[in-house]
């Protein structure tokens, strides 16, 4: 085998990972996915051999990085290059019955590994891959809303309705919020949005959907209506946390963010900023204040982390909470079903 470099270490702390799925195989795994107890993911690639070992390169990758890879979207001699952990481990791997031994760990840097150890420049990933733990891989994709009790043909409108307008309204903040340049129609969208609100609004959510690649659009895979049901969607989980936080921290504190929705409410009656545009420059400073303070404070008791996103796509912060408004509309009623007892997210 290549000699190698790097620092050598007592002990392959990666030991315990649980297998996910083989990648790449070819009379036997070439490239595999590993996940620890934390939900980390590491891969696997073999490197080297000789007569007793082989030779893996254990790395950790993120989980959306590695997803694109599966998608074909980054070629694995990018991932390779650029560690999550800005290092790698080379450690050669023996079997002796049942038991794995691993010896001659070393912590090496990409920029010294031998030229035979790394991937093509172009190597998108071309196969499909080969799960052993199902139940983690679709964790990546699936999200389940249990359901309980009664219902309707309305409720069976009204829930997914809104949980899709808040999904379709959180991605797109989300994926501004780590750096995603603001496109042309993110800003036409926010720029119709309804000052009247009602019915019209709906466009504002459906142009937002519209944006969402397809294979993060939600979807319904499986609807199961008993006591107890599910409705199983595939989405990008994320959001669906979010979404969730949001549900339990209003269902945490619900007299208090009620109070201040009614509040801010009035306010905005007061100033006359209901039912009509109002722009930026026409509203008093001591007054601008207020709205920055009421938007903050409404954000944080619902958990909402885009108010700076929110003011980069409106460019008008009364805008900004006149749709968060909206946004806390749909999470109480999402939460009704939850306190309920007919939905749980």
């Amino acid at each position: 085998m290549e000699p190698t470099k790097g620092l050598k270490i007592a002990k392959f702390g990666l030991a315990n990972l649980i297998k996910v799925a083989d990648l790449i195989y070819f009379d036997g795994p070439i490239l595999s996915w590993f996940r620890d107890t934390e939900s980390n993911d590491y891969l696997f690639l073999w490197v080297d051999a000789d007569d007793q070992n082989n030779r893996w390169m254990v790395f950790k990758v993120a989980n959306d990085i590695l997803q694109k890879y599966i998608k074909g979207k980054i070629t694995l001699y990018a991932i390779v290059m650029n560690p999550l952990e800005g290092f790698m481990y080379l450690v050669d791997i023996s079997s002796f019955g049942d038991e794995l031994h691993y010896d001659n760990t070393v912590i090496v840097n990409p920029s010294i590994l031998p030229e035979s150890y790394l991937p093509e420049i172009i190597s998108y990933y071309e196969f499909e891959p080969i799960f052993v733990r199902e139940d983690i891989n679709t964790n990546d994709r699936f999200y389940a809303i249990n359901i309980d009790r009664d219902w309707s043909l309305e409720d069976l409108h009204e829930l997914p309705q809104s949980y899709s307008q808040i999904y379709s309204f959180m991605y797109n903040l989300e994926l501004n919020r780590q750096g995603r340049a603001i496109t042309a129609r993110e800003r036409s969208a926010f720029a119709k949005y309804p000052w009247k609100g009602g019915f019209s609004t709906v466009n504002f959510y459906n142009d937002l959907h519209s944006m969402i690649p397809a294979e993060d659009k939600p979807r319904v895979v499986q609807l199961q209506y008993a006591s107890p049901g599910f409705i199983k969607l595939s989405l990008h989980t994320p959001i669906a946390e979010y979404i969730r936080n949001s549900i339990q921290a209003y269902i945490a504190s619900m007299r208090q963010i009620d109070e201040k929705y009614a509040f801010v409410m009035q306010f905005q009656r007061e100033y006359k900023f209901t039912r009509q545009k109002v722009e930026e420059y026409q509203i008093e400073p001591e007054v601008m204040n207020i709205i920055v303070e009421y938007t903050e404070e409404l954000a944080q008791m619902l958990r909402y982390p885009y108010v700076a996103a929110t003011n980069q796509l409106t460019n008008n912060r009364l805008l900004s909470l006149r749709i968060l408004l909206a946004h806390y509309r749909r999470i109480k009623i999402l939460a009704a079903y939850q306190i309920e007892g007919r939905a749980t997210y």
